[in-house]
């Protein structure tokens, strides 16, 4: 029977007493659960914990309580310490996984109270060895002014491990534009491509577009290489052959005082990208690659603009230089060589003296050749003096480089007897609010000075002696305490007796020694190289080249072993055949690497000529999980040419295989071109070229990306001496992995001028 309750007082009180009763409960509970206040821990804390061999680190430590304290580093060393906590410096001398120890005592009783692991790793070079695999051009034959893909593979030697650092050093690449004889006839701008650390000691394969010259015309040789961000060279590809069709080809009218060779294309060009949304762009484009020369009996004045293949960019050269009248060159035509003379050769006065961009000379120590925006000027005397003076940007700045500026003055005596002693000075600096870091600790400046003999020591035999001394320092407030000073030298001697040239070279370059520029410009290197050749019949030859190089900073190794053969029948099949086995050698890494480069070609009385070149290498590191890489490159190119007539057509191909990358790119290109609108011997007629270029790209057995491009030039010839004409371009490119199509559309003018 329930209880009746009489008020709302009388029910409330058990309620109340029995809430009561639970909530001191949970209180009791509590209590007896309550942990004890933490003591605060001890701590032993290295900065940084990654250091490289040499390198401070500091360690951080505290106590708590108790004491004397000491540190066991890892490494043997033990430390006392003053106090419960403060900060300790220690270096660390060898590599390695370092287990550091915080102990209250001497650390024998292990009385540990703090434990830290430092990883020290081996010091990298700043300049790494390198090897490029593989090269190919994309869309041969060309129609000058027209634009072209450099595809190629390449594999830089880091120190891939756990115990070794890698520079975030970006890798710059220079292509040379050649003559089929390898004189130089254009060098690019720098293009800046992934960094060292980037590339892993992996294979990596990547492109770069090219444009070609508009003036040029006929056969030439591209050559890449590689260089790191302080000029020093990295890696030089093997010259892969081109054939371009030049524009309307004006005669030169050699009565006239004023004389123009070259062209000049200008219009606008618009690009339209669409995938989600549709953005399009337009830009106005002038390549200017013509000479201007006005000529006198003994000197010519001439203003040059020549267009950057790879920089697109637009230079004017303003030159005036001691010379007799002659038919004026355009800027890109084969036979000649950007590099002004780096000794002097007596006879009369001359001199060449340079207002824009120019190659200027510098010592074989440095690389032999500057690119140079600024005045050049050069001047040498009938009793043997030479002097040579330039100073402006060695490097101008975009959002991967930084500006530089360089200076350059040489003294030069030759005698007689073709020695020549030459006294050279080359300064360069970082421009500081324009840096851009490339592994360097900062903007820097630096300066070379150089002493180089060249001359026959005995009949038959020549050499050449330098030595260099260079001093460098970072551009910052800590600079007095940055600054390096480094030496390099290199002996040569070559050997020539009927059709047998030995050679041998000896070089020395310290780690801190300031490179200048060029492909043989050198840092951090000292070792040896070898060469042998011989003709073994009127039309065919066999060269041989030896190679060892080492590092002063850090244990690194290079050799390579190649071997050349070529015959140039008269009115037969050319071939050139060359095989290499290379090996580079670093901390955590031994990549070994065998290239087959391989050419057939000919030329026949009619002005056809054939040409089938390639490459096969394959390239593994031992020390490395799953990292054989295969490269083969193959461009076939078959060109006819009778006065305006031309055919031509090509087929290009490069494969990439690895154990991350899998690409296969294939293109065709077609060429046509024919006169008409004209009669027999008339100097005013029309002329139309057309070019058809399809491409396919495979990258990791995704969906191919597919390429078109299409050109037409129709010029009217107003006389011997002018074309003028219109260029249509119409490009398409289609990705389906990203879904994306890419349209470009030109329309330009295009002058040519032989006058």
């Amino acid at each position: 029977m329930k209880r009746r309750y009489e008020s709302t007082e009388e029910y409330a009180r058990p309620v109340r007493a029995y809430v009561w009763r639970h909530i001191l409960l949970a209180a009791v509970v509590a209590v007896a659960n309550k942990p004890a206040s933490a003591a605060a821990a001890a701590f032993l804390t290295p900065t940084p914990t990654d250091p490289i061999v040499g390198q401070t680190v500091s360690f951080a430590y505290d106590g708590v309580e108790g004491g004397p304290f000491f540190i066991a580093f890892g490494d043997g060393t033990v430390q006392a310490v003053s106090g419960i906590s403060g900060t300790v410096p220690h270096v660390y001398s060898s590599i390695g996984f370092k287990d550091a120890e915080l102990c209250n005592g001497d650390c024998m009783r292990r009385d540990i109270v703090a434990t830290a692991l430092v990883t020290v790793r081996a010091p990298a070079p700043a300049v790494p060895f390198g090897s490029v695999l593989g090269t190919s051009v994309v869309g041969g034959p060309f129609i000058a002014g027209g634009n072209a893909q450099i595809d190629f593979s390449y594999r830089v030697a880091t120190q891939f491990s756990s115990l070794a650092s890698t520079p975030q050093t970006d890798i710059q690449v220079i292509v040379d534009l050649e003559d089929t004889h390898g004189h130089l006839v254009r060098r690019s701008d720098p293009f800046v491509i992934e960094s060292v650390e980037s590339a892993g000691g992996f294979a990596v394969q990547t492109s770069i577009p090219y444009t070609i010259p508009a003036d040029a015309k006929g056969a030439y040789r591209l050559q890449v290489y590689l260089r790191a961000g302080n000029g020093a060279a990295i890696a030089a590809g093997q010259p892969t052959p081109v054939f371009i069709f030049g524009g309307p080809d004006p005669t030169q009218n050699a009565q006239t005082a004023v004389h123009a060779n070259g062209t000049i294309i200008a219009g606008p060009t618009t690009t339209t990208s669409r995938a989600t949304s549709s953005t399009s762009t337009t830009s106005t484009q002038v390549q200017s690659d013509l000479t201007t020369a006005l000529e006198w009996p003994d000197k010519t004045l001439a203003l040059t603009g020549i267009y950057d293949p790879v920089s697109k960019r637009t230079d004017g050269i303003l030159s005036l230089s001691s010379a007799t009248p002659s038919p004026v060159a355009a800027p890109d035509a084969v036979g000649q060589d950007e590099t002004s003379p780096s000794a002097p050769q007596g006879g009369q006065p001359q001199y060449d003296d340079v207002v824009g961009r120019t190659l200027t000379s510098l010592p074989q120590l440095l690389g032999s050749g500057e690119i140079l925006r600024g005045l050049d000027l050069s001047y040498k005397y009938a009793d043997g003096w030479a002097y040579h003076g330039a100073a402006g940007f060695t490097q101008l700045g975009t959002f991967a480089t930084s500006s530089q500026r360089g200076d350059a003055f040489d003294i030069a005596h030759a005698w007689a007897n073709n020695d020549t002693l030459r006294a050279s000075f080359f300064s360069q600096s970082d421009d500081v609010a324009q840096f851009i870091p490339n592994g360097s600790a900062g903007p820097t400046a630096s300066s070379d000075v150089v002493l180089e003999f060249t001359g026959p020591l005995a009949s038959n035999l020549n050499a050449l002696v330098s030595a260099g001394r260079s001093q460098s320092h970072l551009l910052t407030a800590a600079a007095n305490s940055t600054s390096s000073a480094d030496s390099a030298d290199r002996v040569g001697l070559q050997y020539a007796l009927g059709s047998v040239t030995l050679g041998t070279d000896y070089h020395n370059y310290g780690a801190d020694f300031a490179a200048g520029d060029g492909p043989g410009a050198m840092s951090d290197v000292v070792g040896s190289s070898a060469t042998a050749s011989a003709n073994l019949s009127p039309t065919a030859s066999l060269s041989l080249a030896w190679l060892r190089d080492d590092k002063h900073s850090v244990f690194s190794h290079h050799t390579n072993d190649t071997a050349t053969f070529s015959a140039q029948p008269l009115g037969g099949f050319g071939l050139f055949v060359s095989a290499s086995h290379d090996r580079m050698l670093v901390a955590g890494s031994a990549i070994t690497t065998d290239l087959l480069s391989y050419g057939f070609n000919r030329t026949w009385q009619n002005g056809s000529t054939f040409s089938l070149n390639g490459t096969a290498a394959g390239s593994l590191d031992v020390l490395k999980f799953d990292s054989a890489t295969n490269v083969r490159t193959t461009n076939l190119v078959f060109t006819q040419q009778r006065g305006a007539q031309l055919f031509g057509g090509g087929i290009s191909a490069n494969v990439v295989t690895g154990p991350v990358t899998r690409n296969s790119t294939v293109s065709e290109n077609l060429n046509y071109g024919f006169a008409f609108g004209g009669r027999l011997g008339d100097t005013r007629f029309n002329e139309l070229q057309l070019q058809a270029l399809g491409g396919t790209s495979v990258s990791n057995d995704a969906q191919p990306s597919r390429t078109s491009l299409y050109t037409v030039l129709l010029s009217r010839h107003l006389s011997a001496q002018e074309a003028l004409g219109l260029r249509f371009e119409s490009g398409r490119t289609i990705d389906p992995l990203s879904d994306q199509l890419v349209t470009t559309s030109a329309i330009r003018l295009q002058l040519n001028l032989n006058v």
